[in-house]
């Protein structure tokens, strides 16, 4: 999943707990960042063990899952998060994906405030995704 963040955007260029969040996550090491970055998954429709395997509720992915972070200033950030880094997780990444042609999912992100100045907490992402098909998806080549 790739987004975007517009940098004049009015919630960044002002002094907003968004602001202050978003600027201490850049300047966080990998390690601090996994710490704090936040997701949550709903499997909206779909099979009822595939909804029981995907809870509905915020997790700090990078305490359970393998996950790296690159920041270059000025020109992007990257995180990378290895849903198959333990066996429970392959087991629900695995139901996931077979049945992702008969699932509506919403996925969001957050960054975790944990200082009283970077309340209240808001999206940085939100995604919905009906009825993937992965035989139509391509990856690049390794290069």
């Amino acid at each position: 999943i790739v987004g975007a963040l517009d940098p004049k955007a009015v919630w960044l260029l002002a002094d907003t707990p968004q602001a202050r969040l978003w600027n201490r996550f850049l300047a966080m090491s990998n390690d601090e960042r996994r710490n704090v970055f936040k997701v949550i998954m709903s499997v909206e429709e779909g099979p009822w063990l595939v909804k029981r395997a995907v809870p509905k509720k915020p997790v700090l992915v990078g305490r359970p899952l393998k996950m790296q972070s690159h920041h270059t200033p000025g020109d992007h950030l990257e995180v990378v998060v290895d849903v198959s880094s333990g066996r429970a997780e392959q087991v629900a990444t695995g139901l996931v994906m077979r049945a992702l042609t008969s699932l509506k999912v919403s996925y969001t992100s957050l960054i975790e405030a944990s200082k009283e100045d970077e309340l209240p907490e808001s999206l940085l992402l939100c995604v919905g995704m009906q009825n993937v098909d992965t035989t139509l998806l391509s990856c690049p080549d390794d290069r």
